[in-house]
């Protein structure tokens, strides 16, 4: 959106940051549909050792990030009637979203469950907020201005209730030219990329010790990053939960390595590791099939034997679950081992060359495209390990199938959480762990019961408590900590709603990879003094992203001309080519630095105006929710402004009653309506010095381009560039009205 240029004096407040101010202030009007939450029946009688609401305010302000401390204060919110001030101190403080996550009113999942490598971890917050906010009651809308009923609108095309994934179609972005770009070169691709399907992800490590080195790391950065993201440290200790499943455990790196091996790999079928994923594990070497008799004796549990495509193999598992391990070995110098019997199969297949049904198996080693980048990214000693993504793989995580399938996965994650808040909760105001869901929701530790009613499970299964009653079990898909892989429950038929969403999803995704898919490959090399990351990006066309960030960085510099000074771990380098960007920003011009008094004045200034703005535009947005659009002025039924829309949101900054002493039907300046000015809310007097009584220095910019054209009213909806681009209303200092 274009917003024409203001003259000298004005200050303005962006969309976005009138947005990010209305999370600081109750909603006025809920149009979720939803009915009141009905009235439990009494609850257990609470011990002296629960919550009250005052606590649990106190503890988030000090946690605001914490799940537990956001759910706990919720339900208590809804048990004492003070559910608004409960979501608005959520919506505060604990979500990352903040206010921008209740703007669109009624719609589930606010949440991007479809973006490609977003975990339910990173989500649980938003969509439990989500989840909390369907059984807010329903509020009386305040008076505001009558307008005309709408014109009867066509009916809406009724979506079908069903769809079959297999009529969805994914992103249909081409491949590149692989043979082609090849030219029939015959590079090293090693064995184990041959043992991969095509459409799985691939990493390689030279041996166990260099990839164990690696996820340590991985696991350091990530705590790191998050601390200092989010924070707060989050780590589900991935790594070590997938060994235990695999039977590694209780053997070293070391160990492993003393086998002989030569090279080791892991593969799957999907990038959701953290939630619950499969994990195939490749060891070639030369005595390695004592591995198998290594692992079995360090974990111990129940075996059983099958066997696939001619190739025989054992499972091995632990009542608890903790150990769920598939190994064979199809070579004498291979040992596979997985922690899903579906993914398990589908390498047995591509090691066997054929599929159940006789089918010659896709391999990633024998594909083109991993080939060429193999001539780009040669095997050799100084790489440590290779990670690669297929364009295969990409194109089945963006595919209907796997991305639907995650996303009930994802909802599924949430109640599994929230059960696991409201027994934890149950417990500590009643002393034990509850008995059933239904207890917990006639204890009012849980807004209903998970699976029922107004909280259904998203697949189609069922929840129950655990033995101990303190975590949730879901009928499909299990624990929370360990979710079922997504390739063992493949969803096949979807709702309407969750077809469209998709659509969206696949429509935005094509917008930035408009012609080829690009894989994605690193090689990793690991020292006693450093870790080092190379990428390959491929030579790309126009309109996609790395088009554009070439064009912002100009041409790659050498970066041996930018040393890393020793007082440094590291750093980020970019290089901005001054020519091309001067013919965008103008000829260099010599800068006038204010000094330190000046700077002070204008950050007092900058400071004083947006707290001036901030009633102003939470109104603004308030009338949106309820109207359904931004204010206007209060126009007679020949269209000719009669009030300014300054009046319109009186009701909407607690000026109720000074809204209903103006003629709506007269204009500004009429003998009744012209006595009204005397009385106008401080809110819109704040002002510059030399405004005078009875004005005010709050304008809207109106026009083509604006949030508000002559020819229509303006929703949010429709603003397509960024809010933070946007501007909804300006401080004019010279031109008060």
């Amino acid at each position: 959106m274009t917003v024409r240029p203001l003259a000298r004096g004005f200050r303005v407040i962006p969309l976005a940051l009138a947005l990010v101010v209305l999370g600081h202030s109750r909603p006025v009007a809920v149009a979720d549909g939803q009915p009141p939450t009905p009235k439990a029946e009494a609850p257990p009688k609470a011990v002296e050792k629960g919550w009250t609401f005052d606590e649990a305010r106190d503890r988030l302000a000090l946690a605001p990030r914490d799940p537990y401390l956001q759910y706990v204060l919720l339900q208590l919110g809804r048990r004492e009637g003070r559910e608004w001030e409960a979501y608005d101190l959520v919506r505060e403080r604990g979500s990352i979203l903040g206010g921008l996550l209740w703007r669109d009113r009624g719609r589930r999942n606010r949440a991007d469950l479809f973006a490609t490598f977003t975990g339910a971890l990173a989500l649980q917050e938003s969509l439990q907020l989500d989840t909390m906010r369907r059984g807010r009651p329903e509020q009386p809308e305040p008076r505001a201005i009558v307008e005309p009923a709408p014109a009867p609108q066509p009916p809406k095309p009724k979506r079908p209730e069903k769809v079959a994934v297999s009529k969805l179609t994914g992103p249909t972005v081409p491949s590149h030219p692989w043979e082609k770009m090849l030219g029939g070169k015959k590079p090293d691709v090693g064995a184990l990329a041959g043992c991969v399907p095509e459409e799985f992800y691939f990493a390689e490590f030279r041996s166990a010790v260099r990839l164990h080195e690696v996820l340590g790391a991985g696991e350091l950065w990530a705590g790191h990053v998050f601390t200092q993201a989010l924070g707060g440290a989050r780590s589900q200790q991935t790594a070590d939960r997938v060994k235990k499943q695999l039977g590694l455990a209780g053997l070293t790196p070391e160990q492993i390595d003393r086998l002989g091996v030569e090279a080791i790999g892991v593969t799957g079928s999907d990038p959701f590791l953290c939630e619950g994923s499969d994990v195939t594990v490749l060891v070639q070497g030369k005595n390695i099939a004592t591995l198998a008799t290594l692992a079995g004796a360090a974990q111990g549990g129940k075996v059983e034997k099958g066997e696939h495509v001619g190739i025989a193999y054992t499972y091995r598992s632990t009542p608890d679950g903790a150990v769920n391990a598939y190994a064979a070995g199809p070579r004498p110098d291979l040992h596979v081992r997985g922690n899903s019997l579906a993914a398990f199969k589908l390498v047995l297949e591509t090691i066997a060359g054929r599929t159940a049904d006789g089918k010659p198996a896709k391999r990633l080693g024998e594909s083109a495209e991993f080939r060429y980048v193999r001539t780009r990214m040669t095997r050799g000693a100084e790489e440590d390990g290779f990670v690669y993504l297929s364009d295969s793989f990409i194109r089945h995580v963006t595919g209907p199938q796997l991305k639907l399938t995650e996303r009930r996965r994802v909802l599924v994650y949430n109640h599994l959480r929230m059960i696991g808040h409201a027994a934890l909760m149950f417990r500590t105001e009643h002393g034990r762990a509850p008995k059933s869901l239904e207890e917990l929701a006639e204890a009012k530790c849980a807004p209903g019961v998970f699976g029922k009613g107004a909280l259904p499970h998203p697949d189609g299964g069922t929840y129950s408590l655990s033995a101990d009653g303190m975590s949730g079990v879901c009928s499909k898909y299990g624990r929370a900590e360990n979710l079922t892989p997504c390739i063992e429950r493949p969803v096949t038929e979807v709702s309407g709603e969750e077809a469209k969403e998709y659509q969206e999803f696949v429509a935005e995704y094509s917008q930035y990879w408009r012609t080829f898919f690009d894989p994605i490959a690193v090689r990793v090399t690991t020292t006693a003094k450093q870790y080092r990351l190379e990428t390959l990006v491929l030579p790309l066309i126009d309109n996609s992203i790395y088009t554009e960030l070439a064009r912002g960085a100009g041409k790659p510099v050498p970066m041996d001309l930018l040393p890393t000074p020793k007082r440094e771990i590291g750093g980020l380098w970019v290089h901005f080519p001054k020519r091309e960007l001067l013919d965008v920003l103008g000829p260099d011009r010599p800068a006038k630095v204010p000094g330190p008094a000046e700077r002070l004045r204008r950050a007092d200034e900058r400071a004083r105006a947006s707290i001036e703005l901030a009633p102003v535009g939470r109104a603004a947005h308030l009338y949106h929710d309820a109207r359904g659009h931004f204010p206007d002025d209060i126009r007679d039924k020949n269209g000719k402004a009669l009030l300014s829309w300054r009046v319109a949101v009186l009701p909407f900054m607690e000026h109720e009653t000074l809204y209903k002493e103006f003629k709506l039907d007269e204009p500004w300046d009429s003998e009744h309506n012209k006595k009204l000015v005397a009385k106008i809310p401080r809110a819109f007097s704040a002002r510059p010095p030399g405004v005078g009584p009875g004005k005010t220095p709050y304008l809207r910019p109106a026009g083509k381009g604006t949030l508000f054209p002559p020819d229509k009213a303006f929703k949010i909806g429709e603003v397509t560039d960024g809010t933070s681009k946007t501007v909804l209303i300006v401080e004019a200092a010279d031109a008060a009205v």
